[in-house]
This record gives structure tokens, sequence and C-alpha cells, in this order.
């Protein structure tokens, strides 16, 4: 297998005072004294406690690792040892690759130096600092994404509610058309009625004052001849009074009276054909009157229909008002869904960022294994003795290439499915968007 390049990586190398201080600060329990002395034992302690923090293997897990390929070798008794320090150092060279030390030998276990162990320490130290800020940012996006993803339901659910109300106030709107129009022209048919019966009173009015001065001079008249058939009757009594036996005075004042009482007899007929004139012109003005209440009970009707009539047209600026209002929510509702498309469209670029880290993480495994076929042969060159045991490694390194191959192939499968549901989604957002653009459209 080729050498693979190794990633640049760097760390700040700390002091052994500021170790301790971090090291405690993790709650790792330890000695100064044997970390100064650089004793392996308290050394391996350390890195366990930091592969337990960073990759969540215990310590039991180090010593009783489980090994497909132990059942095959003749005496696995043998291998009881070697197998939980192969284990160890494995594991603690996959966590110093992460770490940034490349260089991570049997030396660092066995024999480690003062300088070693800083580097060591330092470098899980930062990685550990490292993975919790990284750990600590991931939480925060997730956290974001799920109130995204539910802020985007509940705007989804409030455009559902908004798309219903607008179809039903869209069907109450079609179902209340016929009769908001019949209404109109009634209104229209009103204030035709209304504008010939107002005409109709103003000439009426005219006619009515004109009739009501003609009533008050026939009035007049009428006191007039009165008084003066009570002074001719009074004329003729005192005329009565008057008579002297004379035959022809009294022929004179018979034939004057007689003048007077045919004058007084042309008077009265000319009087009762007045009389008759004016009962004829009580008679018209009392039908005016009738038609004049008429006139004003169906103006009352009129103002009380043109009352309804603005009324359906407040109303019906209302449901316009309602119906604009609804069509601004729907805007605002498809910015908003703009807004969730940008956040998806910024997941499926931090889904690419994870799909590179896989990636670096598989070279990284890769070059892993690599190394511990390297570290398998120069064990076969120093110790032919120990082949069956370097035949174990090598079928522990086999089933762990598998398994990674395996990881791999899941690892694929799963962005494979995140990818096909972020199409999905894509898809079910473009044609919801297009759905409410065209109600909008739609709406009046």
């Amino acid at each position: 297998m080729s050498q693979q390049p190794k990633l640049a990586y760097s760390f700040p190398m700390l002091k052994m005072s500021e170790i301790f201080q971090h090291l405690k600060g993790m709650n790792i329990h330890f000695a100064e004294d044997d970390i100064r002395n650089c004793d392996p034992s308290a050394v391996r302690r350390v890195i366990e406690d930091f592969i337990f923090i960073v990759m969540g293997i215990g310590k039991d897990e180090l010593c009783q690792p489980a090994l497909s390929g132990l059942s095959m070798l003749e005496y696995p008794q043998l291998h009881e040892d070697s197998i939980p320090e192969i284990a160890y150092y494995r594991t603690a060279w996959r966590l110093m690759q992460a770490a940034g030390v490349y260089d991570f030998g049997w030396t660092d276990v066995h024999k480690p130096t003062l300088k070693r162990v800083r580097r060591l320490f330092s470098a899980m130290i930062n990685f550990t600092r490292f993975k919790e800020e990284r750990m600590a940012f991931l939480s925060e996006h997730e956290r974001k994404t799920d109130d995204e993803l539910r802020l985007r339901q509940e705007a989804e659910d409030e455009n559902a509610a908004l798309r219903r109300q607008l179809e039903e106030i869209r069907a109450q709107q079609a179902a209340e058309a016929p009769a908001l129009q019949q209404v109109m022209d009634e209104c229209v048919v009103l204030e035709g009625e209304i504008n010939v019966l107002n005409k109709r009173q103003a000439v009426l009015r005219h006619e009515n004052a004109g009739l009501k001065n003609q009533s008050n001079q026939l009035r007049d008249d009428y006191a007039s001849v009165q008084f003066a058939v009570l002074e001719a009757i009074k004329t003729t009594e005192r005329l009565q009074s008057k008579i002297v036996s004379s035959p022809a005075r009294f022929k004179s004042e018979i034939s004057n009276i007689a003048t007077q009482v045919d004058a007084s007899k042309d008077e009265l007929d000319v009087l009762d054909q007045r009389s008759t004139e004016l009962d004829m012109t009580y008679d018209v003005f009392a039908r005016a009157d009738k038609e004049m209440n008429k006139t004003i009970e169906l103006m009352h009707e009129a103002e009380v229909d043109t009352a309804r009539c603005k009324q359906e047209k407040d109303n019906v600026k209302a449901q316009h008002q309602q119906i604009d209002d609804n069509y601004n929510k729907a805007r605002h509702a498809v910015a908003h869904h703009a807004r969730l498309q940008k956040l998806v469209q910024q997941r499926r670029e931090q889904l690419e960022q994870y799909k590179q880290q896989a990636s670096t993480k598989l070279q990284a495994a890769e070059h892993a294994l690599a190394s511990a076929t390297r570290e398998l042969h120069q064990l076969q060159d120093k110790n032919k003795g120990l082949e069956q045991q370097i035949q174990a490694k090598y079928l522990a390194t086999q089933e762990l290439q598998r398994k990674m191959l395996q990881e791999q192939k899941e690892s694929e499968r799963k962005l494979r499915e995140m990818e096909e549901t972020f199409l999905k989604m894509e898809a079910h957002v473009k044609n919801y968007t297009q759905g409410l653009l065209s109600a909008m459209e739609r709406a009046p």
C-alpha cells in the first residue's frame, strides 16, 4: 500500500504546569511525580482516560477487544496478554493521528520521554478542547435546525389555514354574489323610483301651495258673500218695517225688493256654485294629502332600503379588505418560505462539508490501516517466532478493513439517503411554491 500524504496540523506545546492544570480540569486522576518521571503505566492511564473522553472507548473494551480472528488461532490463550496491548496501541495510535501526532510508536508506550509525554499530552488536550468546541457548535446548529424546521412547520400550518380561510371566503363570496347583485339591482331600481318620487313631490308641493292660496281666496270670498247675504236680510227687514199704505209706493218697493231678491238669488246661485267648486277643491286637496302621505311612506321605505344597500356595500368593502389582508399574509408566508428554502440550501452546503470531513476521516483510516500493515511487517521481520501472533494481527487487520469498508458503504448509503431526502424536500418546496403562486395569481 502506497504512503499517503499526511495532513498538516499543528498544536501549541504546553508547559507541564499547564498540562497538569488542564488534566485536573478534565477530572483525570494522576500523580505529578509519575508523569514527570515518565512512568509508562501512569502515562498509559492518562492516555486511556483521553481515549474514553474523546472516543468513548472504556478500559474494559481495551482489555477485552472483540476479535473475530482470535478463534482461528491454534492456541488463543498464548495471546491473552498481547491482544489488549495491540488493541490499546491501535486505539492510541488512532487518537494520536487525529490529534496531529503522526510519529506515535511503541517507544511512546513502553519507554516514553518527558519531551514526548509533553508533546502527546499537549496534542490530546488541544484535540479534546477542539472536539468540545466543535460539539458545542454542532449542538447549537442542530438546535437551530430543529427550531427552523419547527418554524417552517408552523409557517406551513399557518399558510394552509390561511389558504383554507381564503377558499372559504371565496366560496362565500361566490355564494353571496347573486344575492349581492340582486340587492344592487334593487338599489338601482329604488334610486330611480326615489328620483321620480322626488320630482313628483316637488310638483305636488308647488300645486299644493297654489291650491292652498286658491282655497284661502275662496274662503275669503265665501265669507264676504255670507256677510252680504246677512246685510241683505237686515236691509229687507228694515225696509219691511218702513212699508206704507201707498199702493204706488208699495208696488215700487215690491218691484225693488223683487229685483233685489232676484239679484240675491243670482248671488246665492253663484255662491252655491262656488261652494260646490270649493267642495271639489277640498276633495282634490284630500286626495293630494293622501298621495303625499303615501309618497312620504315610500320615501321612508326607500331610505330604509338605501341604508340596507349601504350596509351591504360596507360588508362588501370589509370582505375585500379581509381578502387583501389574507393576500398580504400569503405574501409574507411566501417570503418566509423563501427564507426556509435558503436555509435548506445552507444545510445542503453543510452536508457537503460533512461529506468532505467523512472523506478526510476515511483517508485517515486508510492511512492508519497502511501504518498498521507496516508495523505488522516490521514485527514479522524482527521476530520470526511470532508468526502465529502476527497472523492473528493480520486477520484482525483484515477484519478491521472489512469493518471499515462496511462503515464506508454504510456512510455512503446514508449520504445517498440524505441527498435523496434533500432532493425530495427541494421538489416538495418547489411544488408548494408554484401552487401558492398560482393561488395568489387567481386571487382577485
